[in-house]
């Protein structure tokens, strides 16, 4: 697969660090989100990530509100870094990153035990592929999902509008028919930099313009909400402001390959 610098190289685990050791107000509205997308459904199925990264706290929160795991996980991510986190975890590798504030803040707020938690969602049958992004799903995966997840990705990957249709057209490539989407993203982000000097491409987005994108992408929501989430005080980052949530059920069309 070809290099795809920067993200190919992504710092999986500072990015752990330093945005998911404790629960402020942004983490809080993201988790309080992702649960709220998935009050239209009693299970997550099969449950499909795309660009998920190392972060698993959107999959807790899901699990958390329905009470239930997946019955699979299809997580795709560009970054080999992303997924050995995410398989380090699962695994319980000595070493692997520490949810213990996430997990903490999940049982507070939804009353679900934190170790009940953890085993739902490493119960499930995992499927991990790192990808390019850039071109289109592998024809197994499409229609894969019953709920597809995108979190902090496509807008961090590219500040080209025509490059951020394109993957994110991949959200609709891995959904069923009816799938619940649910979507997250940093709100008039600028480019960005995390461990070292690497400048990070980024796209400006906010509750304005990401619907016409979304469309753009071939989503085709029988209903879509979006809503703006807070920024913490201090902010992580000086370079944005705050972060956009959209989720919605897809219209039941057919299609093929």
């Amino acid at each position: 697969m070809p290099d795809s610098p920067p993200l190919r190289r992504f710092p999986a685990r500072y990015y752990l660090e330093k945005y998911y050791t404790n629960v402020g107000l942004e983490n809080a509205a993201f988790m309080r989100a992702a649960a709220r997308s998935v009050r239209p459904v009693e299970r997550l199925g099969v449950f499909a990530e795309l660009g998920g990264g190392p972060s698993l706290c959107a999959l807790f929160a899901m699990v958390a509100a329905t009470r239930v795991g997946p019955t699979r996980v299809v997580w795709m991510d560009v970054a080999s870094s992303c997924l050995k986190e995410v398989d380090d975890w699962l695994r319980m590798e000595a070493g692997a990153f520490d949810y213990a504030a996430v997990l903490q803040w999940l049982e507070d707020e939804f009353d679900v035990d934190r170790s009940e938690l953890a085993g739902r969602v490493r119960g499930a049958e995992w499927d991990m592929r790192r990808l390019d992004l850039h071109r289109p799903l592998p024809a197994d995966l499409w229609g894969v999902g019953d709920v597809v997840g995108s979190h902090f990705f496509a807008e961090s990957a590219t500040g080209d509008e025509e490059r951020f249709v394109e993957m994110t057209s991949h959200i609709g490539q891995a959904a069923s028919p009816g799938a619940l989407i649910a979507l997250s993203y940093i709100r008039r982000s600028r480019p960005y930099r995390l461990q070292d000097d690497t400048l990070y491409p980024a796209l400006s987005l906010d509750e304005d313009n990401l619907q016409p994108l979304l469309a753009r992408a071939g989503l085709k929501f029988a209903e879509l909400r979006v809503e703006r989430g807070p920024i913490d005080d201090p902010p992580a980052r000086p370079d944005y402001d705050g972060m956009v949530f959209a989720t919605g059920s897809l219209r039941r069309t057919k299609r093929s390959l």
